[in-house]
């Protein structure tokens, strides 16, 4: 409709410049090409907010994956900061795991692993995938048959062979080869 109106507008301009049309029907037409710019405009402002509306509700997540849990129902208000999908990850699984401070030194990611899961008969297979930087105290819930009061580094085991009916969250023990103790030669 601006096309539309600004064409018509450039048309009796003309016509007017050259003495056929009066000055009321440049008026006119002026006054249409106005109104249909503004209508224009108008209905840009109501797409640019329409536009925000979808983006301030849509989501969007960080990695590919399947959606496991919506914790609410459409329609339901959602508190700011709540989960409000669970995605699982595509990609291989991993374990969280702490690793003791005295064998921080030992192990760096690739080093093998094994995992042992209630309900998977046989013993599974792994390697770190990454150890974190900074230590922590043991987490109540990690029970270790080890001290509990130790500095530990929070770190990730990937499973190499797991099988399909793995299930997120189940419990798992790791074991992470250690390679030896370098022992330092006698002096001669």
């Amino acid at each position: 409709q601006n096309e539309v109106a600004l064409e018509e507008y450039r048309r009796v301009a003309s016509l007017r410049d050259s003495g056929v049309a009066s000055q009321a029907q440049l008026d006119r037409a002026r006054l249409a090409r106005d109104e249909a710019s503004a209508l224009l405009r108008s209905a840009m402002a109501r797409m640019a907010v329409a536009h925000k509306r979808l983006n301030d509700t849509t989501i969007l997540a960080p990695v590919a994956g399947t959606v496991d849990q919506l914790p609410f129902d459409p329609g339901e208000r959602v508190a700011a900061g709540s989960v409000v999908a669970v995605l699982l990850a595509d990609g291989e699984p991993w374990v969280r795991v702490w690793v003791p401070e005295r064998a921080v030194a030992r192990v760096h990611p690739g080093t093998p692993a094994t995992i042992q899961i209630d309900g998977i008969p046989n013993v599974l297979h792994g390697h770190l995938l990454d150890l974190g930087r900074e230590a922590s105290f043991t987490p109540h819930y990690a029970l270790t048959e080890r001290e509990r009061m130790h500095l530990v580094y929070q770190g990730r085991v990937e499973i190499d062979d797991a099988p399909l009916e793995l299930r997120p969250g189940a419990p798992a023990e790791v074991r992470i080869a250690l390679p030896p103790l370098a022992t330092a030669e006698p002096a001669r």
